[in-house]
């Protein structure tokens, strides 16, 4: 009799720490917003604005469009990730997983936090059946093959960029970062018979489908690369590899802080110091930054809302026939 006193007290502990926790995010949110919105602004205070909108009207068209074709193929190869990473569990086709990929990428778009990766996890378990402990640990490989990936991509830059020492702990963290994916790997494989989510999700059973997954993942960061020397030569910036690899990793050491929605600010704030850092103009440098993300954002909030609706009119035409 005395348990079930003590389970409700705990259970209203724990939503009011949830409470606490979900307004700490917000509010964290709210200041790193904030502070990209200030930097935003003293940076625009400083460009020369003529400059920045001669650069950007005079920006090549084909390397924009091509950009934003292969912007849309990293999420092609982001939805070959998860197909091949959850083969064993559900036999997903590669055009309904896209789907998926396109409407969670497009609300991570809106929705502070990556929240449309919600999406993607609600859809899998409920038209697939498969297990919320499988999708959530799908989604953590993943982020840990982008450590990993990003990490041996931009592991020339030491030597690339030898006057610039800040790059010097890359050849050190490299390494670890091998090292710890190696040790979650072969944890994993080892508690698959004491935790359940593990054995559910199946991952390791055949390790053709996690190199497939991985080469996925590899394949959405080298067409990365290709955007960015693409967005470069469109704004006329001489494409090189050091610039490029330098771009990319600024970029995502900025955004991994959480701030405005769709990365707004923090992206463009980001590649404009990169590339200043080379000795890009710096109006020049913010054409590129803007075209970098735009040919990523505005193709898929297109797509990923046409997604969503043709996916909604499906559950609906389903309902209505039952």
């Amino acid at each position: 009799e005395d348990s079930m006193p003590s389970r409700m007290a705990t259970q209203e502990e724990s939503s009011v720490l949830r409470r606490r926790s979900g307004r700490g995010l917000l509010l964290m949110r709210l200041i790193t917003t904030v502070v990209v919105a200030l930097f935003v602004l003293m940076a625009v205070r400083r460009m020369d604005m003529t400059g920045f909108r001669r650069a950007l009207a005079g920006a090549s068209v084909t390397p924009v469009l091509l950009a934003a074709v292969l912007a849309f193929g990293m999420q092609v190869a982001r939805a070959g990730y998860w197909r091949s990473i959850l083969w064993p569990l559900a036999r997903i086709s590669l055009h309904t997983m896209l789907r998926y990929t396109l409407a969670a990428s497009g609300a991570s778009v809106v929705l502070p936090a990556r929240g449309g990766e919600a999406l993607r996890v609600w859809w899998l378990h409920k038209r697939h059946a498969i297990p919320l402990a499988a999708v959530g640990a799908a989604l953590a490989f993943e982020k840990m093959l982008d450590v990993v990936t990003l990490m041996l991509v931009v592991a020339p830059l030491p030597w690339l960029l030898p006057s610039e020492p800040w790059l010097g702990p890359v050849r050190l963290v490299t390494p670890l970062v091998l090292v710890g994916a190696l040790a979650v790997i072969l944890l994993a494989r080892g508690g698959r018979r004491r935790l359940r989510w593990l054995a559910d999700l199946r991952l390791f059973d055949d390790l053709k489908h996690a190199g497939a997954a991985f080469s996925c993942v590899v394949a959405a960061w080298l067409l990365d690369i290709v955007v960015i020397g693409l967005a470069m030569h469109a704004v006329a910036i001489p494409v090189r590899l050091d610039a490029a690899l330098l771009v990319l990793l600024i970029v995502n050491l900025a955004i991994a802080i959480p701030a405005a929605p769709g990365n707004i600010g923090t992206l463009e704030l980001a590649a404009t110091f990169a590339l200043t850092t080379r000795g890009v103009q710096q109006e020049r440098a913010a054409a590129f930054a803007l075209l970098y993300h735009g040919v990523q954002i505005v193709p898929l909030i297109v797509v990923s809302s046409l997604s969503a609706a043709l996916m909604s009119r499906g559950e609906t035409s389903a309902a209505s026939s039952r």
